[in-house]
């Protein structure tokens, strides 16, 4: 799979990843892994479900 730029300036996080062996297959917040640049590719596996999120970067009004 390739990554697109994160949207918020932040590296991309990843929390599931079904083909990974369990307890590392679904991660709490506090142990997401950061997927940095320049990485831009990450390998799904067949029948597998990735979920990443990138942090938002809220702006003090």
């Amino acid at each position: 799979f390739n990554l697109p730029p994160s949207p918020h300036k932040s590296d991309w996080q990843l929390v599931i990843d079904t083909s990974l062996p369990s307890p590392l297959d679904i991660r709490w917040p506090e142990q997401t892994i950061n997927i940095r640049p320049p990485r831009k590719n990450y390998l799904v596996k067949a029948r597998s479900v990735v979920v990443m999120f990138a942090n938002w970067d809220r702006v003090k009004a």
